[in-house]
Order: C-alpha cells, then structure tokens, then sequence
C-alpha cells in the first residue's frame, strides 16, 4: 500500500518521492532531520546501526538494508522530535484540509483509517502508526482529547515499545507507574513445562489457556497469545506486559491453578481442564 502511495505522489508532481517529501512536508514544517534514506545507515552523518539484544545476553548488529529499496514503505529517516511536529502539524491541518484530514481518520466502529489507524493502550487510545526496518522501531501517536502527541524511536528494543509508552501515558495522567525491570529467563525441561498446560479460568467466560508449542509455553486470553519466560521453576513472565503468572501445586503433586501477579493485586485462575 505504501509503495503505491509512492507512485501516485510521484505521478501527480512529477518527480521523485524524496522531492515531493520535502515540498510537501519537511520544507512546510522547516524538519532538517527527516528525509528519505539513500543506501545504507552511515554513522558519520548522526545516523544509527540498529541492535538485536539475543537471548537476553547480548547486543548484536544487525544488517542493514539499502533504504532505496524500500523507500516509501520504511524509507524514511526522523528523530521523535520532528515525528512530533509532523503529527501535530497535521491535526493542526498545517498540511492538509479539515475535509482531507477526516477522511484519513477511522470510521466509527473501524479500527483503521488511512494511513493511521487507532492505537490502544490501557488508559486511552491514539490515532497514528508505527514503524520498523532492521532491528528499529517507531511509534507515533496523537490523543485528540489530550492535546498530546507520543514519538517513539528506538534503535535496540531491550523493553517492549507499547510498555514504555504505557509509562509514558501513566505519568502523564498521574496514575500509579512501576519502571519495568530486565528478567532473565531460565531453561526448564519441557517435562517441567508440560504439566502447566491448561485452561484456567478467573471467572465464567474467562480463561487463560496456556498451550506447549515446540518447547515454548504460550498463555492465551481472548484470542491475544505471549509465549512465556521462565523466572522460577513455577514462576513465569512474558516481555509483553509486567504481567507474571505463578502456578501452584497441590499436596499430590498437580497443578491445580495459577495466580496473575501485577505490582498492585494476586488474580486466582482455577484450573478448569
């Protein structure tokens, strides 16, 4: 979709998509740090290599693709700074009508719009998009009802990018906040992971089924599936939220339910099957 999207602005201005991205966008605004790549990162020019941290022990390179070949569907380069001055520019119809700006938004009831779509967090929700090329990842999100505009850029994702912006939207509402913290994972014999699969239910018509597949625990809640991190023997986590889950053994040696853990409360889940 993207790439197509290339082509029309091209077709229509006749000339290069880098070009109509600076007429129409980064010269309006004065951006000087957003452009659209050409080759390879090059660190000389204040650009970043992107990171892979493996097997929560090390950071890796990792390589890099020539940025004309994606062009418009991850070509761009930008800092959280200048990400921030396009979205708001562009709810500020500084770039487009308040016609065309409505016909970008989602629909009642739709998820997703064009080119942006709704963004959920636990708080609230935004409108914009994300990106990723390599191991870099972005987000861009503005809440109409706050007035507030969150960029993200990360060259090397060591947290979850939607658990920081969580902490991000948290402060900002004055809500209680924990700082996530690195959990190192431990191997355990698949014979150990086994007896946990299950389903396990916290109320009537809510379960949490937790499956073995090839070696990996995967929790489940209504059709949304983490692989889960052993910290314990009967103590596990997953990277994408600060949820744990600790399951408890009865006096005959069977696990007969798990408990939820958050910083603030112990959710019991029976288990079920």
């Amino acid at each position: 979709m993207a790439s197509s999207l290339r082509n029309i602005h091209e077709q229509i201005d006749g000339a290069s998509y880098a070009t109509c991205l600076k007429d129409r966008i980064t010269d309006k605004l004065g951006l000087k740090n957003t452009f659209l790549g050409q080759g390879k990162p090059d660190i000389e020019n204040n650009e970043s290599l992107s990171f892979k941290f493996i097997n929560d022990n090390d950071w890796h390179h990792e390589p890099e693709v020539d940025l004309t070949r994606p062009a418009g569907a991850g070509g761009i380069v930008s800092t959280p700074i200048e990400l921030g001055k396009f979205i708001d520019a562009l709810f500020g119809l500084q770039l487009i009508s308040s016609s065309s700006l409505s016909q970008m938004l989602p629909n009642d009831g739709d998820n997703y719009g064009k080119g942006m779509h709704i963004i959920h967090f636990e708080l609230t929700k935004g409108l914009g998009h994300g990106g990723a090329i390599d191991a870099s990842r972005s987000l861009l999100a503005y809440f109409p009802e706050d007035s507030l505009t969150v960029a993200y850029c990360t060259n090397g994702e060591l947290y979850q990018m939607e658990v920081l912006i969580n902490l991000v939207l948290k402060v900002y509402h004055d809500q209680h906040y924990k700082l996530p913290t690195r959990k190192r994972a431990i191997n355990l014999n698949e014979s150990i992971l086994k007896q946990y699969v299950g389903i396990y239910e916290i109320r009537p018509g809510f379960h949490i089924q937790i499956d073995l597949e090839k070696g990996r625990l995967i929790a489940t809640v209504n059709g949304q599936s983490s692989e889960l991190f052993a910290k314990a023997e009967n103590l596990f986590f997953a990277k994408t939220d600060d949820v744990e889950l600790e399951f408890v053994i009865d006096e005959k040696g069977l696990v007969d339910s798990l408990f939820l853990l958050d910083d603030t409360s112990r959710t019991r889940a029976k288990r079920v099957y």
